[in-house]
């Protein structure tokens, strides 16, 4: 073999090897072969279609949705509004295109299953039996000198969590 033979067999071999850059989350590959960076989108607006890992770029910002939110500046996609009447709880603050619903208190008739805990969490409704100091207490022996059944008790918590309308 040749001299002009091996170096026209090394040029064909290590000519061909040729490997597109690996784009992250928040970047497109560009027609020119390099990754760029999505468009940035504010709170209350998200992408018109998805950018990062290499795909994408065509994008624009757009608002979000009637009933969804968006927090975060980038390419984050809008979420749905909590809804706080299916977690039986009043809305204190009503969702924008910016910001998520804020949950307040149970619904008259209604407790917690686990006191203290953020709004997030449904209410149930609570046996007649227990007062809301035995409910929303701080865990210590309510008026009567029993922990309430429904708080101290995970098997009933469970039980109150997967049947919501029912007393327990």
């Amino acid at each position: 073999m040749d001299t002009d033979s091996v170096f026209l067999t090394q040029y064909v071999c290590c000519g061909l090897v040729q490997s597109e850059p690996i784009c992250d989350q928040t970047e497109f590959l560009h027609a020119n072969g390099t990754c760029v960076t999505c468009p940035a989108c504010v709170p209350g607006e998200e992408l018109s279609e998805d950018c990062g890992f290499g795909d994408g770029g065509e994008g624009v910002c757009i608002p979000c949705e009637e009933r969804k939110f968006s927090t975060e500046t980038g390419v984050t996609p809008c979420r749905t509004c909590t809804q706080c009447s299916l977690l039986n709880r009043r809305e204190e603050t009503a969702c924008s295109p910016s910001i998520d619903s804020l949950c307040g208190h149970c619904l008259p008739g209604l407790g917690s299953i686990t006191p203290g805990k953020t709004p997030d969490e449904g209410c149930v409704k609570m046996p007649l039996r227990q007062s809301r100091e035995d409910v929303e207490g701080d865990g210590n022996n309510g008026p009567s000198g029993n922990r309430s059944t429904c708080c101290s008790d995970p098997q009933a918590r469970q039980v109150a969590l997967a049947h919501p309308g029912n007393n327990i």
